[in-house]
């Protein structure tokens, strides 16, 4: 008795099938992967230097405990749920969301006032909802 293998013809032809449905499921995924990656660039495109920081006196301003810092949006998109983090000389680095419901329209500025800082902060960053980091000031 002899027993009867798998012809090579057919061999081949399922090894090029395998390979080419592999193939096919990689080239699906890379191309979302890529749409997707360009999708958050765009969006981190349109964030740099989506806000000023108006850094004269008295647009900046820190006394008794708080900070007072002019804020305009830049960019062409509003920043919605500003985020603060500041750093104190000795207290080191501390975050904020005292800003829930500000939204900055494009072109818009608002005076922004942190209360209850227990030292003079030497920087503060602004972040948002829609921008991972708007703006950078150190205080004078």
């Amino acid at each position: 008795m002899s027993s009867k293998g798998v012809s090579p013809v057919i061999a081949s032809i399922i090894l090029i099938a395998v390979t080419l449905a592999i193939a096919g499921m990689f080239s699906l995924w890379a191309t979302s992967f890529v749409q997707t990656r360009q999708t958050q660039f765009e969006e981190q495109i349109g964030c740099i230097d989506a806000m000023e920081i108006d850094r004269r006196a008295p647009s900046l301003t820190f006394d008794n405990s708080t900070l007072r810092v002019i804020v305009i949006n830049k960019g062409d998109d509003p920043l919605t749920t500003l985020k603060v983090i500041i750093t104190y000389p000795t207290l080191g680095v501390r975050n904020y969301e005292p800003f829930p419901a500000v939204t900055l329209g494009p072109g818009e500025g608002k005076s922004l006032t942190i209360s209850d800082n227990p030292e003079k902060p030497i920087r503060v960053r602004f972040f948002s909802s829609n921008c991972a980091n708007l703006g950078e000031v150190e205080i004078p």
